[in-house]
């Protein structure tokens, strides 16, 4: 089995891609939280992981058609190119993966279906005042508290795994939220 090669300079272009998507979203008025990995390393380490390979964010308000049309238009106007769109999940490349997730509300959760289809829950406690933290020179929101979001998704986050990208874990808030609906799904 082949490693997988991780990019060399992830940490420059992560932090330029993510400049550029702040000043994009800004000027289309919508909010993001940062996920996954660059939250996990914000929090752990102080800055991106060297080991991760792309940027997540989440957006938790309902958003119209034409604004997600608006925050595309300023994404491709600082040279992200999109790639795929599967209405709750937008991916684009400029020199990293920069995935949106775009969340819709389910009883007391959020919900979004990723690029590979399956549906992808967060709790929504953590969404309802996110953290502002300086980083990469600007103001980030990320999932509050970031520390309990982090062991929910990750279990074990405090110790980096050696050159392997960060890995939600399937014991996390997702997999709670699937059997909730699988059972509610076998019931109707």
């Amino acid at each position: 089995m082949a490693k997988k090669i991780f990019n060399e300079n992830y940490i420059k272009e992560a932090g330029e891609d993510l400049k550029c998507a702040k000043a994009a979203f800004d000027n289309a008025g919508i909010e993001f939280v940062l996920l996954g990995g660059v939250c996990l390393g914000i929090i752990r380490d102080e800055n991106f992981i060297v080991h991760d390979n792309d940027i997540d964010v989440g957006v938790f308000v309902n958003i119209s058609a034409s604004a997600k049309k608006k925050v595309r238009k300023e994404l491709e106007a600082v040279g992200f190119i999109h790639k795929l769109n599967n209405g709750d999940m937008e991916y684009y490349m400029r020199q990293v993966p920069f995935e949106i997730h775009w969340f819709n509300k389910f009883g007391w959760a959020y919900r979004a279906i990723n690029r590979k289809g399956t549906k992808v829950y967060m709790d929504g406690k953590y969404f309802k005042e996110p953290l502002k933290v300086q980083f990469n020179d600007g103001i980030y929101l990320l999932p509050n508290p970031p520390k309990e979001f982090l062991v929910e998704c990750y279990g074990e986050w405090q110790i980096p795994k050696k050159n392997k990208a960060p890995q939600w874990d399937a014991t996390g808030p997702a997999s709670k939220f699937r059997e909730l609906e699988r059972s509610k799904n076998e019931k109707s």
